[in-house]
């Protein structure tokens, strides 16, 4: 399929934040790990991303990419536990290194996108491996997108009118 495809199935199981990429601060790190069985997960058609379907009553399901590897999953624990001592120092797994660096970040820019028929703009950050230029995954950054991206995203829906009368 592909490289992270192959990379991720030559294991037998690896390591995820219970709710990956996220980190609860009403629990210890160390608690909030679970070893997967790689056999127990779904993969996109591209091998872009897979899935690890779980939970009761759920059920729910966490997306792993290559971006999110460190702070979200790993092929041990300790390297999710080093990835997150090390994000106050401003490191991140960048995926074209292989490795911890340092990243800077970018001049935001506006990207434009629909939701559910409302389009809409919201002003996104990304942050960069400064070894290759990469896109690297980081928290933060990730929450402040999200953020912006939902609040955008109301804005335009109150704004959008029905077409129904009564």
């Amino acid at each position: 399929m592909n490289d992270f495809y192959n990379s991720v199935m030559s294991h037998e199981k690896f390591y995820s934040l219970m709710y990956s990429p996220y980190l609860s601060k009403y629990s210890p790190l160390e608690e909030q790990i679970v070893e997967v069985k790689t056999s127990d997960i779904c993969w996109a058609k591209d091998g872009s991303s897979f899935i690890w379907i779980w939970g009761y009553p759920g059920p729910d399901y966490n997306e792993y990419t290559p971006q999110t590897y460190g702070k979200g999953w790993a092929f041990t624990k300790e390297e999710i536990i080093q990835s997150w001592a090390m994000d106050a120092q401003q490191t991140a797994f960048c995926p074209e290194c292989r490795e911890y660096t340092e990243y800077v970040t970018v001049d935001p820019v506006h990207r434009e996108i629909t939701v559910y028929g409302i389009t809409f703009t919201y002003v996104h950050q990304s942050a960069h491996c400064v070894k290759c230029g990469a896109e690297v995954y980081v928290p933060s950054i990730n929450d402040a997108n999200e953020e912006a991206r939902g609040t955008a995203y109301r804005k335009a829906e109150q704004g959008v009118t029905s077409e129904c009368q009564i």
